[in-house]
C-alpha cells in the first residue's frame, strides 16, 4: 500500500461527504456523477443485487428519490470514522453511516446505522466510486419527533 497524500485524503473525504448532500438534496444525476461509468452499487438494504454502470445508477437514485425521499422530512445522511487506504489511482474506503429523518406520514423521527465500503478510483484529478456497497446495521424510531424549537423570546433582533 502507497501512503496516502493529503490531498488524496482530503479529496477522498469531499467524495463521501458530497454523497450524501447530494443524496439528500441533489438530483439522481448528480449523485451518478460521483460514479465511474462502470461502477458497481450495492444497495445490500434493499435486497441482494447490484446495480451495474452510471446510467443504471442513475435510474437507481431516480427511484430512490421517487419511492423513498419524497416521503420523509429533514433527510441528512452522516459518513464518519473512515478508514482510507490508497493504492496508486485506486482506494479504499470503509465508512460508518448515519442517517436520520422524520416519516412524512406518521411525524416520527427515524435514525439508520450502517456502514459503506467502497472502492474508489482517480480519474484524471477526480476521485470517484468505482464500488459503493450500503449496509444498513438497524434502523430506529423515536414516536414523537418536535421539527422546531420554541422560541427563546429574544426581543433584539431585527425582522429580514
Amino acid at each position: 500500500m502507497d501512503t496516502i497524500s493529503v490531498q488524496d485524503h482530503c479529496e477522498i473525504d469531499q467524495l463521501l461527504a458530497e454523497y450524501c448532500h447530494r443524496v439528500d438534496r441533489g438530483t439522481a444525476s448528480e449523485v451518478a456523477e460521483l460514479f465511474t461509468e462502470d461502477a458497481i452499487l450495492v444497495p445490500e438494504f434493499d435486497g441482494d443485487y447490484e446495480v451495474k454502470g452510471d446510467s443504471a445508477i442513475k435510474d437507481f437514485f431516480r427511484h430512490y428519490h421517487d419511492h423513498f425521499r419524497t416521503k420523509v422530512r429533514h433527510l441528512q445522511h452522516m459518513t464518519t470514522t473512515s478508514k482510507v487506504q490508497v493504492s496508486g489511482v485506486i482506494a479504499s474506503a470503509h465508512s460508518y453511516l448515519l442517517a436520520t429523518f422524520v416519516d412524512a406520514e406518521s411525524g416520527a423521527g427515524i435514525m439508520i446505522t450502517g456502514t459503506y465500503v467502497d472502492a474508489l478510483k482517480k480519474e484524471g484529478t477526480q476521485w470517484k466510486f468505482l464500488r459503493r456497497a450500503i449496509q444498513v446495521h438497524f434502523v430506529t424510531s423515536n414516536g414523537e419527533t418536535i421539527e422546531q424549537l420554541e422560541p427563546m423570546g429574544y426581543e433584539g433582533g431585527s425582522t429580514p
